[in-house]
This record gives structure tokens, C-alpha cells and sequence, in this order.
């Protein structure tokens, strides 16, 4: 049975080694460790490949395959170390913008063998190619960990982004030089500039813009949280659902015009590539780019292919190209929709084939949307912390009329501005039919919130979705049974999960800028030891721990801790905050040092074991506590250089 799943979806099988050498790859980070693993391994491979081996011991081949795939993974995720001057030093910037980031005013410059990020102000403007020189100060990306909060610096390092720029000096143009995605940019900056002249509503034109150039700069707030709070914001971003359009607006034409052969449909290709140059060559686009050029491909040359085959086929292409994708968020979620559309939506759309024509084609449509969003729904919770219930029946009505308005946008961009504004009135009219729509199910949106599953519950709710699927199409009664299997193992790990979580005793420190926040949870109960923000957001590990305030009346004092005096007491520890308001008395136990307080000049009798510092803390005050700690052997710990500090009670 493995044989034949291997025969028939055979990049299925090599994706998943591909994947975990990824993975790995940061885990081992000895970059000659990985390339020796890599040579050898591609040498057992070329010899095992040379010769012929038994039948019966093919397992060997194939043991061997999947060690070079792991490999190849682990070596091509390595980013060489980029070459930055010393921190806090103003320098000579010199370098290629590459690339223009969805929102305006973010580029990312290339300087030798360095990709960083530089923000402008308002009243600069790059293009990719430009040559420009500046002076800034550049600092490495840090490598924080933030409890349950989004990791800025870790989603820069995944799009190939090594450092940041700030600038201290005007940004001089010095030059340009042109290449395919500068050319682009500059065609897409014109057909902006000419629906400003034939749109004249600003909504619309955004819109417009968003659907099909892929540009987002003139994209409201609160359209934005509109779209997102209805479950449609995918709709915005240029995606599989937009090359979809695409194909099968210019396939109603090539049928319009005669051309019906399959070897013709090649045409189709350069042109789905051209719209996605044209909106930015947004990884989204890409990827369904890919996927279609292989569907047409195997179409012209009347080849049999298997569409869940050709999509891990693209992820497979895409994960050699640049391996970073995998922890792509969009990455993630396209493949997810694609794997249920062909997955997923044969098997629903069985069942309606004997419905009238009006209601069949409305209930493909809702199982195509169910389809593709129902695989999405683990992602959303884990890293969104949301899910949209009721999004597939908003989608039913959303996707039809921004299809519509995608094609009328088509038709504007491809005529004259003087003909495109005639239609430009029914353009307008469309997208309020759009706006109108969303409003309505916006007060009927039902959205689950504040959801944080961890790593183990979304691979356990998908290992379940897969064996469903398995069952639905097979009946096996084995496949049944581990679905039984693995929903059991999931309550069980739910239920401990839940029992650890409500039982922890920590002190978390978290890293803000200037400012402290150190909160004490203790048995699902929590409270601020130390907070001197301005605002009254509640932090995201609050919410993702369930847990409650300290009632007042309660106090800090039990059988197990008491707090006092900004001295916190336990059966097996004693931990002290230093601030302006609690000078340093008696230095024993664990020390948290915020509000830039200074270490003491003379000698204690009892030194701490362990000393923290928060991000309030001037880089003179670490410093001076960085002295302190060497000279007495006591651990140091900063938050600047760990993220937020969790201290077990």
C-alpha cells in the first residue's frame, strides 16, 4: 500500500524529510557539521543509486533518500552571518533597494551580503534598483523570546532580513539600475497613477488597487478590521482565489476566441506570471502561479497527474528556492487551503450532484469554501488566536462580488482613462454592493477569541482531520480506530495540559522598552509585582493561561508565599525587586533590578544567586551590573538579550 501511495504522490513523501532537515538545520547551527552530513549522505546516495538492489532491499534506497532530503534541508536553511559594524556606531550606508514592502515607507536594502530593513520617513520614497547611500546606525536583528506575543525580529529573519536601519541622515538616490521586478514596480507605480485620474471614490480605488496590483498603501484601518473581523481578509491580499479568477476569466476568453486545444492553453502561463509580477511577486501569487503552470503543463501534454501530488510538488520547488518559507504564516495557510480544496472538496461535492442547477452551483460554492477554510482553522487559532464560525456563508456572498469587481478592475486598468470613465460609475457601484454586504454580516459575525492552543494540539487536530478524510474516503475500519485513537490522546493531553497550566507558580519579567512590567502568576491566579506602562492592555500570556486577577482582599500571604516590601518569599526561594522605591537591603535570594538602579558600592554580607535585568535599565547601569556579576561570580541575565524571563517558584 506505502508503494503505491509513494507511485502516485511521490513529492508528498519527499516534502516531509525536506521539512524536518529545515528544522533542524536551526537546531544544529555548526554549519561544517551539516555540510559534512550533506556530502556524505549525497555520496551513499550516488552509490546507492548506481547500484541495483534487490527489491527486498529497497528500504535501504530509501533510508538513504530520505537522509539526503533532511540534508539538503538543514544545508540550504543556513543564512550566512551577515557583516555589520559594531553597535551604536554611525556609518556610511551604501547599498540596492530590493525590495518594497506591502505597506509604505519599509525597504529592504541590500549592502554587500547583508538584506536589512530600513523605515523612511514620510516624505521619502524608494523604488527597487534604487542605489542609495545614508548614514545609520545598524543593529543585528535580536533573537528574543516573547511569551505568546508576536516576535517582530523573528518574522524579519524569515523573509532573509538580517539587520535594521535607522536612519540619521537624508537618503540620497544615487543611482538605479533595472531588472525584472524594478520593471514591474514601475508599471504597477503607473496603472496606480491611472486610477487616480479615472476613480475618483478612494474606497474604490483601493480596492481596486488591493484586488488586482496586489498594493495595500491606500488601504484604510478601518476597512482593514472590516475584512477581518468578517473572515475576509484574504480577499485583500493577492492569493490563490486571485489567480484563480484570473485563470478562468482569460480561459472564458481563449474559449471566446477558438482556442480550445490544450497545447494552446500554454499561453495561459505567461500570462498568470505576468499578473503576478505586475501585483509585487507576492509569495501567495507565486506558489499559485506555480500550481496552475504545472496543471496547464500536465494538460497540454495529456499527462495524468494527481492535484494533491502537484501542490506538494510546489511547496517541494518553493522549500528548495528559499527554505525560510516553512515558517511563513501565509506559507502555511495556502498550502493548508489548497490540500482542502483538492482534498476535501471532491468528496463534498459528490453528494449534491443530483440538486438542481441553481442549488448545485450554490452548494459547490459553499463546499468549496468549507473546503478551504476548514484546514486553515488550526493556523488561525494558533497564531491569530481567533477562529470565524460563520465565515463560509460571508465568503458565499463576499468572493462572487469582489470577482466581479476584480474583472471590471481588469477592464478599467485595459482601457483608456477617457472610456474608463464611463464604467468607473459601475465599478464604484460594485464595490459598495461589496461594503454594503460585509457591513450587514459584520453584525452577525460570530468570532471565537483569546484561543491559544499550543504546537501539540494543532498537529493532534490536523493528524484528526487527516484520518477523517482517510475514512470518508476508504470506510477502513483501522482508519477508524486511530481516529479514535488519536481523538482520545487529545482530550488527554488537553486535560493535562489545562491541570499544568492552572497550577503554575512563576515570575515572568517581560522585555519592554523602558519600562517594566514583572507579573506574578501563582495557581492560575495573577498579579503585577512591578507595572509602569501607560496602558491597560492586558498581556497575551494573561490571556493564554486563563488566568484572573488577584482579588484585593486576598493579599500575597498564605501557607506557601507572601509578598512584602517588594520582597516575594517562598518554601524554596526568596526573590527581591530593586527599583527607586525599594533600595537594596539585603541582596540574597534572586534579584530583579529595574528603574536603572545601580549596584551597591560596598560589599554585602550575603550576595544573590542569580541577578535579572529588565529592558528599564541603561546600557551603563548592564554594564556596571555586568562588572559586578563577573567580579562575584554570580549568573546575569538581561531580557535584552533573552526576551522575556520566566522565573519557576
Amino acid at each position: 500500500m506505502f508503494s503505491r501511495f509513494l507511485h502516485k504522490h511521490p513529492f508528498l513523501i519527499f516534502l516531509v524529510p525536506l521539512a524536518i532537515g529545515i528544522m533542524g538545520g536551526e537546531i544544529v547551527p555548526e554549519t561544517w557539521f551539516r555540510a559534512g552530513c550533506y556530502f556524505i549522505v549525497s555520496i551513499a546516495v550516488i552509490l546507492a543509486a548506481c547500484y541495483r538492489l534487490p527489491a527486498k532491499h529497497s528500504w535501504i534506497f530509501a533510508c538513504l533518500l530520505t537522509l539526503f532530503l533532511a540534508g539538503s534541508g538543514a544545508v540550504l536553511s543556513h543564512q550566512p552571518q551577515p557583516d555589520l559594524p559594531p553597535q551604536g556606531e554611525l556609518i556610511t550606508l551604501k547599498g540596492r533597494c530590493a525590495k518594497v514592502f506591502a505597506y509604505p515607507d519599509k525597504y529592504a536594502i541590500q549592502s554587500g551580503n547583508t538584506s536589512i530593513l530600513l523605515q523612511t520617513p514620510d516624505s521619502t520614497s524608494l523604488s527597487p534598483g534604487d542605489s542609495v547611500m545614508f548614514q545609520a546606525w545598524v543593529f543585528p536583528l535580536a533573537e528574543k523570546q516573547h511569551f505568546h506575543d508576536f516576535d517582530y525580529d523573528k518574522y524579519l529573519f524569515h523573509k532573509k532580513i538580517q539587520a535594521k536601519a535607522y536612519p540619521r541622515s537624508e537618503i540620497q538616490v544615487i543611482g538605479h539600475s533595472a531588472d525584472v521586478h524594478s520593471t514591474c514596480h514601475a508599471l504597477r507605480q503607473k496603472l496606480v497613477e491611472k486610477l487616480h485620474r479615472v476613480l475618483p471614490d478612494s474606497l474604490t480605488r483601493s480596492m481596486v488597487e488591493a484586488l488586482c496590483l496586489g498594493y495595500l498603501a491606500d488601504i484604510h484601518p478601518r476597512t482593514e478590521e472590516l475584512f477581518q473581523t468578517t473572515g475576509t481578509i484574504h480577499i485583500l491580499s493577492v492569493s490563490g482565489l486571485h489567480m484563480g479568477i484570473i485563470y478562468a476569466f482569460f480561459s472564458v476568453l481563449f474559449k471566446m476566441a477558438g482556442i480550445r486545444s490544450p497545447k494552446y492553453r500554454l499561453l495561459l502561463i505567461p500570462v498568470l506570471w505576468f499578473f503576478t509580477c505586475l501585483s509585487g511577486m507576492s509569495s501567495p501569487a507565486c506558489r499559485a502561479a506555480i500550481i496552475l503552470s504545472m496543471l496547464l503543463i500536465g494538460q497540454a501534454f495529456h499527462k495524468d497527474y494527481i492535484p494533491l501530488n502537484i501542490v506538494a510538488a510546489s511547496a517541494f520547488f518553493s522549500l528548495l528556492v528559499n527554505p525560510h518559507l516553512l515558517y511563513s504564516v501565509s506559507f502555511q495557510m495556502s498550502y493548508a487551503a489548497y490540500t482542502g480544496i483538492v482534498v476535501l472538496f471532491p468528496l463534498l461535492r459528490r453528494q449534491g450532484q443530483k440538486l438542481p442547477l441553481p442549488l448545485k452551483w450554490c452548494y459547490d460554492m459553499i463546499c468549496l469554501s468549507f473546503a478551504a477554510q476548514i484546514l486553515i482553522v488550526p493556523l488561525t487559532a494558533y497564531y491569530f488566536h481567533t477562529i470565524n464560525v460563520n465565515s463560509v456563508l460571508i465568503n458565499l456572498v463576499a468572493i462572487p462580488l469582489s470577482t466581479w469587481l476584480l474583472y471590471a478592475g481588469i477592464i478599467l486598468l485595459s482601457l483608456p482613462v477617457s472610456i474608463g470613465a464611463l464604467i468607473a460609475p459601475a465599478v464604484t457601484f460594485m464595490n459598495k454592493s461589496l461594503f454594503f454586504s460585509l457591513e450587514q454580516f459584520q453584525e452577525y459575525a460570530c468570532n471565537l477569541t483569546q484561543i491559544y492552543p499550543t504546537g501539540l494540539h494543532v498537529i493532534l487536530v490536523y493528524l484528526l482531520l487527516a484520518l477523517s478524510l482517510l475514512y470518508l474516503r476508504h470506510r477502513k475500519t483501522p482508519t477508524l480506530r486511530w481516529l479514535c485513537g488519536t481523538l482520545l490522546l487529545l482530550v488527554v493531553f488537553h486535560s493535562a495540559w489545562s491541570h499544568h497550566r492552572s497550577h503554575r507558580q512563576e515570575i515572568i519579567i517581560f522585555h519592554h522598552y523602558g519600562r517594566s512590567t514583572i507579573l506574578l502568576n501563582y495557581h492560575g491566579f495573577y498579579s503585577f509585582l512591578k507595572y509602569t506602562g501607560t496602558d491597560t492592555i492586558v498581556p497575551h500570556y494573561v490571556l493564554a493561561n486563563g488566568l484572573v486577577p488577584i482579588p484585593r482582599s486576598a493579599g500575597f500571604t498564605n501557607s506557601d508565599i507572601r509578598f512584602a516590601s517588594n520582597r516575594l518569599l517562598t518554601k524554596q526561594d526568596t526573590l527581591q525587586i530593586i527599583d527607586r522605591d525599594h533600595p537594596a537591603s539585603d541582596l540574597s535570594g534572586c534579584l530583579i533590578v529595574t528603574d536603572n538602579i545601580f549596584p551597591p558600592a560596598q560589599k554585602h554580607t550575603a550576595m544573590p544567586r542569580h541577578v535579572i535585568l529588565d529592558n528599564s535599565n541603561s546600557r551603563r547601569c548592564q554594564k556596571e551590573w555586568l562588572r559586578f556579576c563577573t567580579r562575584h561570580a554570580i549568573p546575569l541575565s538581561t531580557t535584552e538579550t533573552s526576551g522575556s524571563i520566566r522565573v519557576p517558584l
